[in-house]
């Protein structure tokens, strides 16, 4: 049996929830403190608005850097048809051209094995 670990020290314990203007509001005071860096992690999936949360970041955080994670879930179950292929792979184009220039853009592949 391991011990509990406190996580209430990390940055990211606070939850921040806006939309519409209070988003582009909240972003761009965010990323305009010194030193600031956002990461951006997402699910690299074939959802054509997969996209659409990191270009409005992008447009709202003008002041800093931000890196982007697309993660993909690597299930041997499951069957992907090209066309969701091509869709995923336009959506780790598209992020790719939301950061260029600003930051890096990842794909992490996570395997899952069944047993």
């Amino acid at each position: 049996m391991s011990a509990a670990t406190d996580l209430s020290h990390v940055r990211w314990r606070d939850y921040v929830m806006s939309r519409g203007e209070a988003f582009d509001a909240f972003w761009s005071r965010h990323a305009a403190e010194p030193g600031r860096r956002i990461l951006f992690i997402v699910g690299r999936g074939f959802d054509p608005r997969a996209p659409m949360g990191l270009q409005r970041l992008v447009k709202a955080a003008t002041d800093c850097p931000i890196d982007a994670v697309a993660l993909h879930f690597d299930d041997e179950l499951a069957a992907y048809s090209l066309e969701q292929r091509a869709a995923a792979e336009a959506n780790l184009k598209a992020f790719g051209q939301s950061v260029a220039g600003r930051g890096t853009n990842r794909r992490v592949e996570l395997v899952f094995l069944r047993q």
